[in-house]
């Protein structure tokens, strides 16, 4: 009886993981293949080019987030109108 206790403990420990990937965002400047294996030399022009990629792509999810957030407390605060605790999750 313990063991399966444990087992569901340690199930329930590995898919919480899984919830809180969507704030371990990483940007993805460099492109990984056969070709192509190992990172660029640092202050190479594809170097640059890969920092200035991952800036791009951090704005743009920086962007989306805020939006997405905007959103979900403009709908809470139409569709929503009860006391409570807060919740402030976006609606995905």
């Amino acid at each position: 009886m313990m063991r399966w206790i444990g087992v569901a403990v340690l199930c329930m420990g590995l898919g919480s993981g899984a919830a809180l990937a969507e704030e371990n965002f990483i940007p993805k400047g460099h492109v990984y293949s056969p070709d192509n294996e190992q990172l660029p030399p640092l202050n190479s022009r594809e170097d640059q080019i890969n920092k200035q990629t991952d800036i791009y792509e951090t704005e743009i999810y920086t962007v989306q987030k805020q939006r997405k957030l905007f959103e979900s407390e403009m709908n809470r605060f139409i569709y929503s109108q009860e006391p409570g605790g807060a919740d402030y999750l976006p609606d995905y």
